[in-house]
């Protein structure tokens, strides 16, 4: 497959901040680079809660010669071409449309079989901390008692959270019930900080496929 030849300039001398339009356009012409160099792309949805360490974790399991791309969606559409006119390769710029509909998003560019890449993405599934807004896939209530796993330190904390907590014989007790999560609600913004004191992860680092382009040939 033959390879984009684009032109280097090397300047010796001291260069200035690049100015945020000049980045933009660093950004789209590197992602350009490197889809023109493979057979195929793949947009991946990805979780709210997507943290660095997943990315690199994800991006080092891929196989050999395969990009991960992650950035602003408006830009990674860009690169690939918004319509069959702006299109880098014929049939990218129906990926740019999925890519753009997306809520969370990201491109994988590669030389491998899709079966290789979904492989990949499934063993990178993870538990993760929800976060505010998540929908609980379970109940989770909190009994009145003692709570045996906070430090009396933390009394504020949890009180700042919403529960009626004192201590008692230097121990932390609940006064009343709590409800940390509710099946089918989202989680508001003390429940998620809760949850994640509590060590409880209700939300899956799981990317999937949401469409494919191999060899010219579009697929969701």
């Amino acid at each position: 497959m033959p390879l984009s030849k684009r032109a280097k300039k090397v300047s010796l001398t001291k260069t200035k901040k690049r100015a945020p339009s000049e980045k933009r356009s660093g950004y789209v012409e590197s992602v350009r680079s490197l889809i023109e160099a493979r057979s195929s792309v793949f947009a991946l949805r990805i979780g709210d809660t997507t943290r660095a360490t997943q990315f690199k974790a994800l991006r080092a399991a891929l196989p050999a010669g395969s990009r991960l791309f992650l950035g602003k969606k408006s830009l990674m559409a860009v690169a690939l071409g918004r319509t069959p006119e702006e299109e880098i390769r014929p049939g990218l710029h129906l990926v740019s449309k999925r890519l753009e509909s997306s809520q969370n998003a990201a491109l994988v560019a590669t030389d491998e079989a899709r079966e290789a890449i979904e492989r990949v993405l499934e063993a990178s599934q993870t538990a993760e901390f929800a976060a505010a807004g998540f929908v609980a896939p379970s109940s989770l209530l909190l009994e009145k008692g003692p709570l045996p796993k906070f430090p009396t330190s933390m009394v504020e904390t949890l009180r700042k959270l919403g529960l009626q907590v004192e201590v008692k014989d230097a121990a932390l007790e609940l006064i009343d019930d709590f409800q940390a999560a509710s099946a089918g609600k989202p989680l508001s913004p003390e429940q998620a900080k809760l949850l994640k004191h509590l060590g409880v992860k209700m939300d899956t680092f799981a990317p999937e496929i949401v469409c494919g382009w191999v060899d010219g040939d579009f697929s969701n």
